[in-house]
């Protein structure tokens, strides 16, 4: 039909794209292009073969260790990939993989040639080919059994890496990475469909990836998989990153502004899909939803059904879903799905317009009492005051990244639905009215990342019952210190520590990173009693009045802090002051590690949020560190 013919358009310029490229040659890539009767497709132009068989020969190829390519520079791109000891160690895996694997199906003469260097338009790989005989055909079955997923696309060792994928992925990757060819009964053709996209209605889903191997750096990885997933992007004219960055100041005014943060950033969170019943209140999130780059949704006519659509989506696909309706009665046919959530403890984030202060309680059309209507059925409840540009766009974010920590129970308690009620005023159509660019300086660092304003580690740090070998612990740690193996300049602010082991947790943590300690007055640590010889400024709630010592110290990169609450106003406003206008000159993170789950964030600046006492979080942190040998 209509559709399939658009599909096939669609993969026809990928390859028109592709085999004009400067550098491109015929057959460097594989083209694949699947139509379904439902109305998705899945496409694929992949330059990875996994075997060819012709009687009783085989030619397989091992691809990986990855270097943008500039025209005219092949030499040094190869000189690059060749002494790169990460790109080596990640090629040497996928190598011995394939020996081994070829090995076990009889394939006992296998010549090897490379590593060489593939190139492709804009990038290029090390590529080792083997071509193999052996006395009697191989079947085709045991051929892909054997030699897919390779480490390069899965993993080693490949049983728990397959299991771990599993667990960590929560969404649709279609056909992504699978083998796709054609066999008889005397050989066949097979590539794996690495850079595919996932068409779905009127979206297009790009998929990528990269080798992750000791010496990663993840901001390298993450501009590779870009890279990687150019042949789709510059097809059509977006990259996300850019999309983002230049959405904010050009959206029309300061619904739409408000609207956008909200869903991109709950989106950002792990929202995997958005139910809508929209209505004219709600206008500005159906619109930030429908305009999204990154939101799934279904429109829905009616708001019960969307409810429960939600629910059904967060039950079958363990996933966090979210349901959009308008203000007045629509929101009271949420209440029974908001209900079950609540008893099955499913994260649904429930968003329900509403009109301003000034329209309650004054006989307005579909105005009624929306504040805390579902009672005590929602794990987290915030009335958001409409829209202004006299206040920052982080609050937004941070409300955002607050009601999915709380909905996926992160905070302490049970997962289940959290309910932001969202007024708004009149423009709520999309037209442009003036606004002022000043409520989104300091966004800049965010709009060009795919990560939250401030991200919540998803595990609590309790020592009792610590299980060090918690992959998302140690993925959330790992994260940290990562950003923390930059930092020039960092410090450790104390506030209310409880207990000697926190207050000499802190110290000893301050000896290891040789950071000053800024105690606040309920530290408990300002005149001695540690066990270590830690710099701690005593007086620096008086020193903050000398515009020297100030100047100094608000030179930091990386403020860590233990115990939410601060007493000293010059201290909180040394911090607060920073906030995330600083992250877009030089500030890399401010870390809060506070023993529960409230909220604790009055001015909305914090990078990352772990909930733990400082003794467990230090004593974690510690081993990290000297496992990865971090210097700072």
């Amino acid at each position: 039909g209509a559709r399939a013919r658009a599909v096939l358009d669609v993969a026809a310029e990928i390859d028109k794209k592709v085999s004009a490229a400067p550098g491109s040659k015929r057959g460097a890539n594989f083209l694949v292009c699947l139509c379904l009767e439902s109305g998705e497709a899945f496409i694929s132009c992949t330059p990875e073969r996994l075997f060819r068989v012709d009687g009783c020969s085989i030619h397989t190829e091992a691809i990986a260790g990855t270097v943008k390519i500039v025209a005219g520079q092949k030499a040094e791109a190869e000189r690059f990939l060749l002494s790169s000891q990460k790109d080596r160690e990640e090629h040497e895996y996928v190598v011995e993989y394939i020996q081994s694997a070829l090995n076990s199906c009889g394939y006992l003469s296998v010549e090897t040639r490379g590593p060489t260097l593939m190139c492709l338009p804009h990038l290029a790989h090390l590529q080792t080919t083997f071509v193999g005989t052996r006395d009697r055909r191989t079947p085709i079955p045991q051929l892909l059994k054997k030699l897919h997923p390779t480490p390069a696309v899965c993993g080693l060792p490949l049983d728990a890496a397959v299991s771990k994928i599993h667990e960590l992925e929560d969404f649709d990757r279609g056909f992504y990475a699978g083998p796709f060819g054609w066999f008889n009964a005397t050989g066949g053709d097979f590539a794996v469909a690495i850079r595919s996209a996932l068409i779905h209605n009127d979206n297009i889903h790009v998929y990528g990836g990269c080798g992750i191997v000791r010496q990663s750096d993840a901001e390298s990885e993450y501009a590779e998989t870009n890279l990687k997933m150019s042949t789709y992007t510059n097809l059509f004219h977006f990259s996300h990153a850019q999309a983002t960055t230049h959405a904010l100041p050009s959206l029309p005014n300061i619904n739409a502004v408000h609207a956008f943060a909200t869903i991109e950033e709950l989106s950002r969170c792990g929202v995997q899909h958005f139910f809508l019943a929209p209505g004219s209140r709600s206008s500005p999130l159906a619109v930030a939803i429908v305009r999204s780059l990154r939101a799934r949704y279904t429109v829905c006519h009616d708001e019960r059904g969307a409810a429960f659509l939600a629910l059904g989506y967060v039950r079958s696909r363990r996933a966090p879903a979210a349901v959009l309706t308008s203000s007045g009665t629509a929101t009271a046919n949420l209440f029974p799905a908001v209900v079950e959530a609540a008893q099955e403890a499913l994260p649904m984030v429930v968003l329900t317009a509403d009109r301003p202060p000034e329209l309650r309680d004054s006989g307005a059309n579909q105005a009624i009492d929306q504040v805390k209507m579902f009672g005590g059925y929602v794990r987290w409840f915030k009335d958001v005051p409409c829209p202004t540009d006299k206040v920052s766009v982080r609050n937004v974010l941070s409300d955002a990244d607050y009601a999915y920590a709380c909905a996926v129970g992160v905070m302490g308690g049970d997962p289940g639905p959290v309910h932001l009620n969202l007024m708004f005023r009149e423009k709520l159509a999309p037209t442009e009215e003036e606004w002022s660019r000043s409520c989104i300086e300091g966004l800049q660092s965010w709009s060009k990342t795919s990560a939250p304003f401030t991200q919540f580690s998803r595990v609590a740090v309790d020592l009792e019952s610590l299980d060090l070998s918690n992959v998302q612990l140690k993925s959330d740690l790992a994260a940290l210190v990562h950003v923390l193996s930059k930092s020039r300049r960092g410090v450790i602010i104390a506030g209310d520590l409880r207990t000697p082991d926190d207050r000499h947790a802190v110290s000893r943590l301050a000896q290891l990173l040789r950071w000053p300690i800024l105690p606040d007055a309920t530290s408990g640590i300002r005149f001695g009693g540690l066990k270590s010889d830690a710099p701690v400024v005593s007086y620096v709630d008086q020193m903050l009045l000398a515009n020297g010592f100030r100047r100094r110290v608000e030179e930091y990169d990386f403020a860590l802090q233990f115990g939410a609450r601060l007493v000293s106003k010059r201290l909180l406003a040394l911090v607060s002051e920073s906030d995330r206008t600083r992250f877009d000159s030089g500030v890399l993170a401010r870390v809060l590690v506070h023993w529960d789950g409230v909220r604790h964030d009055q001015d909305f600046s914090y990078s990352h949020r772990f909930r733990a006492s400082a003794s467990s979080f230090v004593t974690v942190l510690e081993n990290i560190l000297r496992q990865e040998e971090v210097t700072v």
